[in-house]
């Protein structure tokens, strides 16, 4: 492993871009700060957000994500509301396909596991840093895998010759189980807007202050180990703007740090603002 001292031994501030741990240099830090909105500039490269407000004076505020080739978080939130949405519908859809298999005597055939629909497969792979926005989806639990149970339930009442108490099992859970969940369907979308903000963090470098935005701050201190070859795999994409990357243990558990260039964040941005 190549060997920095100055960069070894000195604090980081590790901060999280959709879902990667990021370092930033102490020696560039300035201040961290709620995301303000930004004032749009003409002819600027898509990653530059616009300029904000910084005791007294304009500072451009760079769109980590968007530097980084993924979609910026106002955009991952609309898609996130969107995705609910929909899955909203499917489990409305998916109790009057199971109302009409149980009322008119056909094979019920929907989907029994909620790990396996959509929105069950979607809902066991989210992951939030804020804990109220974590405590809200955890009460999708237990009235989604209610309302797959529903299925087996009707099943096996049907088989005992029980029909009628079938019927009333679907017509019970119109106004309980599948109410309770449109309601968390139709809540989420302002826990998501409203647990789900940027912070922006101020760096000064080569004289100049600018900030970038950032999901969420997680640490500061020394990482435990920092690597200065950039790994083949990253060059060309987030690569571009890397120095290095660290190890730091989080809850007995070692992650990757990629170390941020506050320079090339500049550079490179300039350079396509002009091009």
């Amino acid at each position: 492993m190549e060997r920095n001292d100055h960069m070894n031994d000195a604090d980081h501030l590790v901060v999280m871009v959709a879902d990667q741990p990021y370092g930033l240099h102490s020696h560039n830090l300035v201040q961290i700060i709620d995301s303000p909105k930004a004032t749009a500039l003409p002819h600027m490269d898509g990653h530059v957000r616009g300029t904000i407000n910084f005791h007294g004076k304009g500072i451009v505020l760079y769109d980590m994500r968007k530097a980084l080739g993924l979609p910026s978080l106002a955009d991952g939130i609309a898609a996130i509301v969107r995705s609910l949405a929909d899955r909203k519908q499917d489990h409305i859809n998916w109790l009057a396909k199971l109302k009409d298999e149980v009322y008119h005597d056909k094979e019920i055939s929907v989907q029994t596991d909620p790990h396996k629909c959509a929105f069950g497969r979607w809902y066991d792979r989210f992951v939030t840093e804020s804990v109220v926005l974590k405590g809200y989806m955890s009460r999708f639990d237990a009235p989604h895998k209610s309302i797959h149970a529903l299925a087996v339930k009707a099943q096996g009442l049907i088989h005992a010759g029980r029909k009628q108490e079938a019927k009333d099992l679907i017509h019970n859970a119109e106004r309980s189980e599948l109410s309770a969940l449109l309601k968390l369907f139709d809540n989420a979308e302002t826990f998501i807007r409203s647990y789900t903000y940027e912070y922006a963090v101020v760096l000064e470098h080569a004289g100049r202050k600018f900030a970038v935005s950032v999901d969420s701050v997680r640490s500061f201190g020394q990482l435990d180990e920092i690597d200065h070859e950039i790994p083949r795999i990253l060059k060309g994409t987030c690569g571009d703007f890397l120095q290095g990357f660290g190890r730091m243990h989080v809850d007995g558990k070692q992650e990757e740090v990629l170390i941020l260039d506050a320079g090339r964040i500049v550079g490179i941005s300039d350079q396509a603002a002009v091009s």
